[in-house]
């Protein structure tokens, strides 16, 4: 891994890639290129989750396609991983989707109690506020009148009430 990183051609993509599939080359002790099909599925398999958190689909893309060019792959063994990273981006996108509509609910859910607290408080202190019954209620309302205008002006607005006879 301490050689990759002195690397100067390459991004950083393609040196996680390059780190990723050594240590699963050496893990499963793969030797033979007639092994490269069976290392690169079970490669995807086992790291995609991996490759796409950090979003390197196409440094993996290239790592097989340099992979066909030498011919230790064939086109199917590509077509295969990358469905198989496909998929797993899919069931991210499906997990990020539910993770944000459980969120959304849970936010809601919270908002929805508060207003609920906050109409049973102003429903308890209404009353509260309320005098003991008498059997009677009254309603106190008021507005706001007006004031006539004086006799000379004119509001081309209004019309005019009858005069007195």
């Amino acid at each position: 891994a301490k050689q990759i990183e002195e690397f100067t051609d390459v991004n950083e993509g393609e040196k996680e890639i390059m780190k990723l599939w050594n240590l699963h080359v050496m893990k499963h002790g793969f030797i033979a290129d007639n092994q490269m099909n069976e290392a690169c599925l079970l490669f995807a398999e086992n790291n995609a989750a991996a490759i796409v958190e950090q979003n390197l689909q196409r440094n993996f893309l290239l790592h097989l396609i340099s992979m066909h060019d030498f011919n230790l792959i064939g086109t199917r063994t590509i077509d295969k991983a990358m469905a198989r990273l496909l998929q797993r981006q899919a069931a991210k996108r499906d997990e990020e989707e539910e993770e944000e509509e459980n969120r959304l609910a849970e936010e809601a859910d919270r908002a929805f109690a508060i207003q609920r607290r906050g109409e049973q408080e102003n429903s308890a202190a209404a009353v509260k506020e309320q005098p003991e019954s008498s059997g009677a209620s009254f309603v106190n309302v008021s507005f706001e009148v007006e004031p006539e205008p004086s006799v000379g002006s004119q509001d081309p607005n209004r019309v005019p009430s009858p005069l007195p006879s």
